[in-house]
């Protein structure tokens, strides 16, 4: 990480070549995360992953180093996830699923269920790749009641899908379930 990007400025100046200003205030600070966060999903946009990454760490590492409050958890959760696409993107599968465990450990109430079905799905074909079936099953058998319980049948679609994948790389066919009849 670029010790300039901790310095008394903004830091956003060090990798955007824009002029810092002098004041330091939470409120700066949380402005600067959110413009790491824009940068990062512009360079996820064209495909410069390390880039992403490089972002997105900033932007935690100015979080935690200025000792900002867990103000928005929804911040958090989105510099995870986006830093769990680059990761996964770079082919670091084992990375990417800590960072998506990261968006697990934030979301523990109701109100984010709908990210936590998601990310659920989403380890579990991080998980699948990496070879281990039986891990990737219970993942989406807890995305499955998790889009089941917010009755999200695009969700309980996709998670249905990625079942059926893993039950057929099993032969399993006996195992999947219908998606047709979970939308009747």
């Amino acid at each position: 990480m670029n010790k300039d990007l901790l310095q008394e400025n903004h830091g956003l100046a060090s990798l955007t070549g824009q002029p810092a200003e002098s004041t330091t205030s939470a409120g700066d600070w949380i402005n600067t995360i959110d413009q790491l966060i824009g940068l990062a999903k512009s360079s996820g946009a064209q495909f410069d992953f390390p880039q992403v990454i490089e972002y997105l760490h900033a932007a935690t590492e100015i979080w935690d180093a200025k000792g900002l409050p867990e103000f928005s958890p929804e911040r958090r959760i989105d510099i995870h996830r986006e830093t769990g696409k680059a990761l996964a993107s770079l082919g670091r599968l084992s990375d990417a699923i800590a960072e998506y465990q990261k968006v697990l450990n934030i979301c523990r109430d109701s109100a984010h269920l709908a990210v936590k079905s998601e990310t659920f799905t989403q380890i579990a074909q991080l998980v699948a790749k990496q070879g281990d079936h039986e891990r990737a099953l219970g993942f989406l058998q807890r995305a499955i009641a998790s889009f089941r319980r917010l009755d999200d049948r695009p969700g309980i679609c996709r998670a249905l899908r990625n079942l059926g994948v893993i039950d057929f790389e099993f032969g399993e066919f006996e195992r999947s379930e219908d998606p047709k009849s979970e939308l009747q």
